[in-house]
């Protein structure tokens, strides 16, 4: 794992250079098509670079990147990119913007496959306390963690609860300690939630 943290820093720094050669110089700004949000040269320069590095060290493995789309190899391990995290602030010459790079494996690429077609946008964070603080504050409307556990969630699943949240297994079942599979929405979202990844309350 240390090799594919090298590559993930080395593409990171790479794409923040290109990233600040265009900041506040940005050109060909258009709309997505087909959905909210602005997309930029940086955006796409930023990502090519990104996926670049990666393909050269690891050809065999899966992508999700924000602005191509998904790239699938029949892999454990799947890459997830978003080049420019806060576009439109990057756009109008606001600081608060960044990369994100994620590694996860195991791939359940089917399941993933599915969120990414049916949700605004999907985000990998890093670390649990993010996610469900997310959750809790209202910034996020759901998160799901295939694998985990107790002491990354325990405190976090009950702050979601005391904030009018929902934190079940992805069965539906009220998430307890010990359970390895977590869901947790706002509340209003979670029926839907679990349809979505097939399993039904």
């Amino acid at each position: 794992m240390h090799s594919c943290r090298a590559t993930a820093v080395k593409a990171a720094k790479a794409a923040g250079k290109i990233l600040l050669k265009y900041f506040r110089k940005t050109k060909n700004i258009r709309e997505k098509s087909g959905r909210r949000g602005l997309v930029s040269i940086a955006d796409e320069a930023s990502e090519r670079a990104i996926i670049g590095i990666i393909k050269n060290k690891f050809p065999g493995h899966s992508i999700i990147a924000e602005e191509s789309g998904i790239d699938h190899q029949h892999s454990r391990f799947t890459w997830h990119i978003d080049p420019l995290d806060g576009t439109t602030n990057y756009i109008f010459g606001l600081r608060d913007w960044g990369t994100e790079i994620g590694l996860a494996e195991p791939l359940r690429f089917n399941l993933l496959k599915k969120i990414v077609k049916n949700t605004y946008k999907i985000r990998m964070t890093g670390d649990a306390v993010t996610s469900m603080r997310r959750v809790a504050e209202g910034a996020a409307d759901g998160l799901l963690f295939l694998r985990l556990n107790d002491w990354d969630v325990a405190a976090g699943s009950l702050i979601i609860r005391e904030a009018g949240g929902k934190v079940t297994t992805l069965s539906g079942k009220e998430w307890e300690l010990g359970d390895k599979e977590f869901a947790a929405s706002n509340g209003k979202v979670h029926s839907g939630l679990l349809r979505l990844i097939g399993r039904r309350q």
